[in-house]
C-alpha cells in the first residue's frame, strides 16, 4: 500500500528519482543523477532533405545524438531554423525502435504533461520555440548509451536575392548579445536557454539532399558555401536533385536555385481531403520600372567583438559598394555601432559629392570590430529621432550579424516610425528573426551573405529598391469562392523582391477558366495583369502533408502576433496553431512514450520490508505504472473535452482505456487491498469522465446550433442586400 500510494500521489522514490533539469547550453545538455556537472553531448549528425515546389521548401530535418553517460538523463538542446518556417510535426526514434509522435498543444499545458511523464519514467519529447528562429527540444529519460533520432518536418517561404531562390540551411546558434534594458520576459528566457550556446560540432556528419522541381524549368544550382553534386531528371527539365555533404556545423548550407523563369508569376492548388478546404497560393517575383525618388541613406554598421574577422571585413566591402553606387543627388551618413555608436556626420547627413566620398571611404578603411557588445537599439533610435533632409526620403540600411536578444524592441521600434530600413545579415549563425523582422516592420527588404560571399549584386539590388517606391494600394482578386473564405495580409511589392498571397476557402468546384487578377499604382500609371489557376490541384488527406494550409496558417498566426494595436486574443492564436497542427511562440510539440514501462527497480525480498513474505516489488510497480499512464491518459482526454473537442468520441474512448482489467494483472495472495483501490480508483475516474463528456457535448451540440442560426441569419442579410 505505501508503496502504490508512493507511486500515485508521485511522491519521490529514491530509485525512481527524477534527474534535475538544467538550461541548454552546447548540443544536448544532460545532468547526471546526484547534481553532477552537465555534460556537453555535440550531435553525431544533422541530415536534411529538402522538396523545393516553386519558392515554397518542405524540410525533413533529422538530428541524432548520444547519451554516453552511464546513467538515465534528460537532455535539451537548441537548434537554428529560419525565422517564417511553420513546423508541423515531431519524430523521435529511439534506439530500440520505438517510436513517438508530437502533436501540438498550448504550451503551459504541454510543459505540464512533460514534466508529468518524466517524472513517471516514461520517455517523452517537447519542441518550444524560444524566439522567431531559435527552438529548444527537451528528451526525458534518454537511457545511459541509448542514440535517439529527432526529426521535424518544416515548410518556408525561399527569398529571391540577386534573381536567385535562395535556400539556407542554419548550422548553429550564435551567442548574443544582452542589453542592460529593454528585454521582454520571453527574450530573457531564450537567453538564458542559449546563453553560451555554439554547436560547431567539427566531428558531426551534416548533409543535405535537395530537390527542386519548377514549372518553368531550372538552370542551375549553386552554393557560395560548400560543393554541389547535381542529378538532372531525364525525363523532367523542370527537376534538379543537389546533394551536399560536409563534416562540422560551423558554416550554413547555402544554395542558390536559378529558374528559368523567374519572372513568370504562378498559382499553386492544395486540397487537403480531411478537413474540406483548399489553399491558393499566388507566387511572383515583380519586374516593372518604378517611380524613383531622392534619398537620404544612412548606413548603420556593426562593428561589435562579434563581427571580428571576415565578417567586418564583408561588412566594410559592402559599404563601399553602397558608397559608390550612391546616386548623385542624394545625402548619406555612416553609423558605427557596438556598446556604443560613433556617427561620422554628427551634425547630419552630408550631400553626396567627390569630397564627401573620399572623406566616407578613407573613414570606413580604418573601421575595426573592437567596440563591444551589439547594441542596435541606441544607434538606431537616434537616427530615427532626427527629422529627414528636406525633400528626400530617409533609407536606412543596417549591416550586421543579428547577434542581439532584445530584438522584440527593436523590431517595435522601427514599426513606430515611417521610415524603411534595409537589412544585411553577415555569416553564418545570424539572427534571420531580427534581419527578417526588421525589414518586414518597415516594408522594406532583407538578404543574407556569407563570410566569403560575392556583394556587389546584393548591394546594388538593395540601393535600388531603396531608390525606388514599392507598389501602392496592391490588391489581389482571387476567383469566385463560397462567402467563408480568408486571405493573409498583402506585403509590399517591390521590384525583384519574391511576392505572395495565400488565400483557404471550403472546397468546392472551380469556374473554368478562373484568374488571379492582381492591380496596383506604380507612381507612373496602373499595374495590372492576370495569373491562370491551373486545372490541376495537389490532394493531400494527411495534415504533415498539407504545405500550402501550413504557409497560410504561419503567414495568419504571424500577422495576428505582429498587429498594432493587437485584433485578436491569445486565445485565438493558440486555437488556430492547434487547428492547423503549427507551432508558434504560445504553443509546443509534445509526444510521450504511452505504452512505455518505467525502467524496472531490482527485485527484493518483502520479507527484508514487511512481514508479508517475498514478493516481486518491480512487478508490482509496473502494474501501478500502468495504472498512472491510464490515469494520465483520462487526465489528456478532460483537457481535451473542456477544450470542446469531439465530444461524441469521449465516453467511448474512455472506456476503451480497460482499467480495471489492467488492475486485475495483478494477482496474488497478499495483493487484493492493491487490485480494490486500482478498481476504485479506475471507476472513479471513469465515472467522471463520462459525466464530463455528456456535459461538454450538450454544451457544444448548443454552440453549434447557435453558429448555424447565426449563419442561416447572415445568409438572409446577403441575400436581402443582394436583392
Amino acid at each position: 500500500r505505501e508503496l502504490f500510494c508512493r507511486s500515485v500521489l508521485q511522491l519521490p522514490i529514491p530509485s525512481l528519482s527524477r534527474p534535475r533539469q538544467l538550461r541548454a547550453m552546447s548540443g544536448l545538455i544532460v545532468t547526471r543523477d546526484g547534481g553532477a556537472p552537465a555534460e556537453r553531448v555535440p550531435p553525431k549528425s544533422v541530415h536534411v532533405d529538402v522538396d523545393v515546389v516553386e519558392r515554397i521548401a518542405r524540410h525533413r530535418l533529422a538530428q541524432t545524438f548520444v547519451n554516453s553517460s552511464p546513467s538515465y538523463v534528460e537532455a535539451t538542446y537548441v537548434f537554428p531554423l529560419l525565422e517564417g518556417a511553420a513546423i508541423s510535426a515531431l519524430r523521435v526514434v529511439f534506439s530500440d525502435g520505438r517510436e513517438i509522435s508530437g502533436e501540438v498543444r498550448e504550451r503551459s499545458t504541454a510543459e505540464a504533461a512533460f514534466k508529468d511523464a518524466t517524472s513517471r519514467g516514461l520517455r517523452a519529447a517537447m519542441l518550444r520555440e524560444e524566439s522567431g528562429d531559435v527552438f529548444r527540444t527537451s528528451i526525458g529519460n534518454l537511457g545511459p548509451g541509448e542514440e535517439v533520432e529527432v526529426s521535424l518536418e518544416y515548410c518556408l517561404e525561399l527569398p529571391v536575392i540577386d534573381q536567385a531562390v535562395r535556400l539556407t540551411i542554419p548550422s548553429h546558434v550564435a551567442p548574443r548579445y544582452c542589453p542592460s534594458d529593454g528585454m521582454t520576459a520571453a527574450e530573457v528566457c531564450s537567453q538564458a536557454a542559449i546563453s553560451g550556446y555554439s554547436s560547431t560540432a567539427p566531428g558531426a556528419a551534416f548533409a543535405a539532399k535537395v530537390e527542386v522541381n519548377m514549372a518553368g524549368g531550372v538552370c542551375s544550382v549553386e552554393s557560395p558555401t560548400h560543393a554541389v553534386a547535381l542529378t538532372r531528371h531525364a525525363a523532367e527539365s523542370g527537376k534538379i536533385l543537389a546533394e551536399v555533404q560536409c563534416s562540422g556545423l560551423q558554416c550554413d548550407i547555402v544554395l542558390a536555385i536559378f529558374p528559368r523563369e523567374l519572372f513568370r508569376p504562378v498559382v499553386v492548388r492544395e486540397v487537403h481531403t480531411a478537413r474540406g478546404t483548399e489553399a491558393l497560393m499566388l507566387s511572383l517575383v515583380p519586374r516593372f520600372e518604378a517611380l524613383t525618388q531622392r534619398i537620404e541613406a544612412v548606413f548603420l554598421l556593426d562593428c561589435s567583438c562579434s563581427m571580428d574577422g571576415q565578417r567586418i571585413e564583408q561588412a566594410k566591402r559592402a559599404t563601399q559598394i553602397f558608397l559608390r553606387s550612391l546616386p548623385t543627388d542624394c545625402f548619406f551618413n555612416i553609423v558605427l555601432f557596438g556598446s556604443d555608436y560613433k556617427i561620422l556626420y554628427r551634425h547630419g547627413s552630408v550631400a553626396y559629392s567627390q569630397v564627401s566620398l573620399q572623406e566616407a571611404t578613407a573613414y570606413v578603411d580604418n573601421i575595426s570590430a573592437d567596440m563591444g557588445g551589439t547594441n542596435i537599439l541606441d544607434p538606431l533610435s537616434s537616427t530615427l529621432a532626427q527629422p529627414p533632409i528636406t525633400g528626400t526620403q530617409r533609407q536606412i540600411f543596417v549591416l550586421t550579424d543579428g547577434q542581439v536578444s532584445n530584438q522584440q524592441a527593436i523590431i517595435d521600434l522601427v514599426r513606430a516610425h515611417r521610415c524603411r530600413v534595409f537589412s544585411i545579415g553577415i555569416g553564418s549563425g545570424v539572427s534571420t528573426a531580427l534581419v527578417n523582422g526588421v525589414a518586414r516592420a518597415s516594408r522594406a527588404s532583407a538578404a543574407f551573405v556569407q563570410d566569403r560571399e560575392g556583394l556587389e549584386a546584393v548591394c546594388i539590388d538593395m540601393l535600388r529598391k531603396a531608390s525606388s517606391r514599392s507598389v501602392a494600394d496592391v490588391t489581389v482578386s482571387w476567383p469566385v469562392v463560397p462567402a467563408l473564405r480568408s486571405q493573409t495580409r498583402l506585403q509590399p511589392m517591390l521590384a525583384g523582391e519574391g511576392f505572395s498571397a495565400f488565400t483557404l476557402f471550403p472546397h468546392s468546384p472551380l469556374p473554368e477558366g478562373a484568374v488571379v487578377k492582381v492591380t496596383g499604382d506604380l507612381g507612373t500609371g496602373r499595374l495590372e495583369f492576370e495569373v491562370p489557376v491551373p486545372s490541376s490541384e495537389t490532394v493531400v488527406d494527411r495534415g504533415s502533408e498539407a504545405v500550402l494550409h501550413h504557409m497560410f496558417a504561419r503567414r495568419l498566426i504571424a500577422e495576428m502576433q505582429e498587429a498594432d494595436p493587437p485584433m485578436t486574443s491569445r486565445e485565438d492564436i493558440v486555437q488556430l496553431s492547434v487547428t492547423y497542427s503549427v507551432l508558434c511562440a504560445h504553443t509546443a510539440l509534445i509526444a510521450v512514450d504511452r505504452q512505455g514501462v518505467e525502467r524496472p527497480a531490482s527485485v527484493v525480498k518483502a520479507s527484508d520490508i514487511t512481514g508479508y513474505g517475498a514478493i516481486d516489488i518491480a512487478l508490482l510497480m509496473q502494474r501501478v505504472h500502468d495504472l498512472q499512464i491510464d490515469l494520465h491518459d483520462l487526465h489528456d482526454l478532460q483537457i481535451e473535452a473542456q477544450s470542446a473537442c469531439c465530444y461524441e468520441s469521449m465516453e467511448f474512448r474512455a472506456q476503451s482505456l480497460s482499467l480495471c482489467r489492467r488492475a486485475r494483472w495483478a494477482k496474488g495472495p497478499h495483493w487484493p487491498s492493491v487490485v480494490g483501490l486500482c478498481s476504485a480508483i479506475a471507476e472513479g475516474a471513469l465515472g467522471a469522465l463520462r459525466r464530463v463528456a455528456r456535459v461538454g457535448w450538450q454544451q457544444q451540440h448548443q454552440q453549434q446550433e447557435q453558429q448555424e442560426q447565426q449563419c442561416g441569419q447572415q445568409q438572409q442579410q446577403q441575400q436581402q442586400q443582394q436583392q
